[in-house]
């Protein structure tokens, strides 16, 4: 696929500009407003990275312990049978211990780079309404946009494919785990909700938070129980709500597709995404743009423009832990799908 360099800012039409002060300020510091739109970096466990890669290692199998018993005898009788002969304590205090053993496996949380150029010509920029500060809020919010798709659904913004450290996506993985409730498997959908609520404790999670598309809040808000009580609860406080009593999370930058799934159930702390290099923002009058061939595409000096240029280095890992009540590692995470989903 063709790599994109040649992109600027330009008038469009014979629209009406004013002229504004250029605002430099927000250039300052580190920001971390993409953590504010990103409903990944909300949910998940973020840290900020040491190293270039991290180590999480998984127990495939856990240890047993075992009880010592010596030769069966009055001794062994069952409590509360009033007989306290200790006579075979003497076989028990010699009796044989067993091995046990334990392995393991290894996940690595690898950063990857996504960053974008934003060429403004100076007569634009002097004509133009638009504030520096609009157009970084709307790189943030592309920069959240871009981690959410690649973190839910392993798929990119834009026709340039993603970092293969990246992997599938959560959603994806869910389903390839087998870890999902098609809708109409219960009797109506509030059924659907409590069966899909189940899986995800069935293999030994607490789920912490639901996911679902801004709309299904009002379909679920005529769903009742078997006693005509609403699952669906308003909480008060600004954006949150419940269902069954679970904290329900609406994602809202349009990289959810209903079509897909209705609902990501999961336990969040255990996905875990690491901030190698937080949001960097830099403005020059001097950079020169050139395209895989070496081609110059743009030379703000000699064109009389702005570049500013905004990257961060990040990664994600999902832990699938081992599960006593199951005896195996388990994916920690549950997907509702809609009616019409074929395997």
């Amino acid at each position: 696929m063709a790599a994109t360099f040649d992109d600027k800012v330009e008038r469009s039409g014979s629209d009406n500009r004013y002229a504004r002060e250029r605002q430099e300020k927000f250039m300052a510091g580190i920001v971390d407003d993409v953590e504010q739109k990103s409903l990944a970096l909300q949910l998940g466990e973020v840290h900020r990275m040491d190293t270039f890669k991290e180590v999480f290692r998984l127990s495939n199998t856990k240890p047993s312990t075992y009880w010592i018993n010596g030769t069966t005898g009055a001794g062994d009788a069952p409590h509360g049978s009033n007989n306290n002969d200790d006579t075979n304590q003497a076989a028990k205090d010699s009796g044989l211990k067993q091995t046990t053993t334990q392995d393991w496996d290894t996940l690595y949380l690898i950063p990857d780079e996504i960053a974008t150029l934003v060429v403004m010509p100076d007569a634009w920029m002097d004509d133009s309404d638009v504030r520096l500060d609009e157009i970084r809020k709307d790189v943030v919010s592309s920069l959240a946009l871009s981690l959410d798709a690649a973190i839910f659904f392993g798929r990119s913004t834009t026709s340039h494919a993603l970092p293969s450290t990246f992997g599938n996506g959560i959603v994806p993985d869910t389903i390839s785990n087998g870890a999902f409730v098609v809708e109409g498997v219960g009797v109506d959908t509030a059924d659907d909700y409590a069966l899909f609520y189940r899986g995800l404790e069935d293999r030994g999670f607490d789920a912490s938070a639901t996911i679902v598309d801004r709309v299904e809040p009002w379909r679920l808000r005529r769903l009742r129980d078997d006693n005509n009580q609403p699952i669906y609860q308003e909480l008060g406080a600004a954006g949150k709500s419940a269902i069954y009593g679970r904290d329900l999370r609406t994602i809202n930058n349009d990289v959810w597709r209903p079509t897909d799934i209705t609902a990501l159930d999961g336990e969040w702390g255990n996905l875990h995404i690491g901030v190698r290099q937080d949001v960097q923002w830099s403005m020059s009058n001097s950079a020169v743009i050139h395209d895989a061939s070496g081609a110059v595409e743009y030379n703000a000096y000699q064109q009389d423009g702005m570049v500013l240029r905004a990257c961060m280095r990040v990664g994600y890992v999902v832990t699938d832990p081992y599960r006593y009540r199951t005896g195996q590692r388990e994916w920690p995470f549950e997907a509702l799908l809609p009616l019409h989903y074929s395997s």
